[in-house]
């Protein structure tokens, strides 16, 4: 692949530009609206499917793998190639990276803490651990809520050079912190949203000082015992389980893609889980419903913001967020975009898997919203 290609996708992780707006928190309108009926996405398959064949020709995507599922029914789809060249299409078995999926993993196992009255989301970063720019007025909740204005290690030119030289290095959550902490603050904590994956770092830090645990060792004994069997991992080399879907870049100058198998070390708590789409969907369901968390530490994941950057989102709030009244998580960068989504009173979800992560960073959350039209869903 060609340096400056590789450096043009490396630079997608990063998120640039500083939010400053200093809107008013607010309670998202994400009741099931009266006119609706979540009818059987089977009934509608040839909408759905022409959206996915639209979306992935549109922004040069390989293959995909959607799931819509609502009361009434289910829909999957696998389309094109998770292997271009094997000529090998999509399975529902397949694997891909759900990256910044993993925050919400992440988020939650640190509300868990607060729940078992370990942690408080009230009290400064430096009550916990040392070292952090700004952690004696950074809180965990604006870790959590992306408010602390902590630079972004995965924008810092360093990182990006060290990434680029080795795809399969392997990092330590403290070198990666190090890359953010050689930067100042960007703004003072609490007075702006700045989507930064800095922020789930230091959660994972705290949560892993708090325990004694690693974090993938945290999310085995509190969460992958509810999902399907064998269907997510933590990833800690570079290849994904088999089978999967493959990641892929668009070279526009080579007209050609390229492949990508980056170390899952690089991402860590902001990004390294990996799973099944009946892992993913699993999960959401469990993300929004509430069971993992005391009733009342999960109600304030919904107190939440517009985002002034970023992906894509209605709305952010503790580790999750809003699009359309549906909740759950987006991922992207390094070939894989993802985007979990379930509606709060039905539990009816959309799954989106696509192998490829070029100029738009915002496929599946785009995808979602043409779906959620498609089933009739009006906020």
């Amino acid at each position: 692949m060609r340096y400056l290609s590789l450096l043009a996708i490396v630079a997608l992780l990063s998120v640039t530009g500083c939010g400053g707006s200093t809107a008013e928190y607010f309670y998202p309108e994400n009741g099931t609206p009266a006119v609706w009926n979540p009818p059987d996405p089977a009934q509608r398959a040839q909408e759905l499917q022409a959206l996915v064949d639209q979306a992935l020709a549109d922004n040069q995507i390989p293959g995909a793998i959607v799931g819509v599922s609502t009361p009434a029914g289910e829909w999957t789809s696998t389309t094109g190639f998770a292997d271009i060249a094997a000529q090998r299409p999509p399975s529902l078995q397949d694997f891909s990276a759900w990256r910044s999926v993993t925050k919400s993993l992440t988020v939650t196992v640190v509300l868990q803490l607060v729940g078992e009255g370990k942690l408080d989301l009230d009290k400064s970063v430096s009550t916990y651990v040392q070292g952090v720019p700004g952690g004696d007025k950074i809180t965990l909740r604006q870790l959590a809520n992306m408010t602390s204005g902590l630079f972004n290690y995965s924008a810092d030119s360093t990182f990006q050079q060290t990434l680029i030289q080795d795809l399969d290095r392997s990092y330590t959550l403290d070198e990666l912190l190090t890359f953010a902490f050689s930067h100042p603050l960007n703004f003072q904590p609490g007075t702006a949203y700045e989507y930064s994956n800095t922020n789930t770092l230091v959660l994972q830090k705290i949560a892993e000082t708090v325990t004694g645990q690693g974090l993938e060792q945290l999310f085995r004994t509190r969460f992958f015992a509810r999902l399907p069997a064998g269907s997510v991992e933590y990833l800690t080399t570079s290849t994904l389980p088999t089978p999967h879907l493959n990641g892929y870049y668009y070279d526009d100058d080579a007209q050609a893609f390229e492949e990508l198998e980056v170390n899952g070390t690089g991402f860590a708590g902001a990004g390294a889980m990996v799973g099944t789409m009946a892992g993913l969907r699993e999960w959401g369901r469990l993300l929004v419903s509430g069971v993992l968390l005391p009733k009342e530490i999960h109600a304030q994941r919904f107190i939440s913001r517009p985002p002034t950057n970023g992906p894509i989102y209605d709305s952010y709030g503790l580790g999750m967020g809003e699009l359309g009244g549906w909740w759950g998580h987006t991922g992207t960068g390094l070939g894989y975009q993802v985007c979990v989504l379930t509606e709060p009173t039905t539990l009816s979800s959309i799954v989106i898997f696509v192998n490829g992560a070029n100029e738009d960073e915002d496929v599946p959350a785009k995808l979602a919203r043409r779906i959620q039209t498609v089933l009739g869903w009006r906020r």
